[in-house]
């Protein structure tokens, strides 16, 4: 999200986020939320909900991600999913853990973003030993191993 309250991506693909109304308005009745509030509401979610996070926290004005689960609980699915398939010790690839048909992927870790992928196992996973990255020859992940 753009700190203006306009969404940027959305894990669902068919949703037209241009479409969207930004989130700090109501044009209806002619009222939005001030840059002060903005501010309360987003610091908020990143420091008392930990569902939030500045994209570059050195560049706020770039926009926030905001997680309607924390990364811990992210990092639960995917972990429980990757019990369950069977698949712990295995090499998997992002697309097996985000697109995949095949593999019984669970409709709330299906189209998750990338980078938040990525979060959730260097931030969660990693620390507590439970993850590994495998990185390609052009240094691009080739692969990810859940232990």
């Amino acid at each position: 999200m753009a700190i203006d309250g306009t969404v940027k991506y959305s894990q669902i693909q068919d949703l037209d986020t241009e479409k969207l109304p930004p989130l700090f308005e109501k044009p209806e009745i002619s009222r939005s939320a001030n840059n002060e509030f903005k501010k309360i509401i987003i610091n908020y979610l990143i420091h008392k909900l930990n569902k939030a996070e500045y994209i570059d926290p050195k560049k706020p004005e770039l926009g926030v991600f905001i997680y309607w689960r924390t990364l811990v609980e992210w990092s639960e699915l995917l972990y429980s999913f990757v019990d369950k398939a069977g698949q712990l010790g295995t090499i998997l690839t992002i697309y097996e853990l985000t697109k995949s048909d095949d593999n019984g992927l669970p409709e709330n870790l299906r189209n998750i973003d990338e980078t938040l992928l990525v979060k959730v196992l260097k931030d969660v996973l990693i620390k507590q030993g439970k993850a590994q990255i495998l990185f390609n020859d052009d240094n691009e992940i080739g692969g990810v191993k859940i232990v």
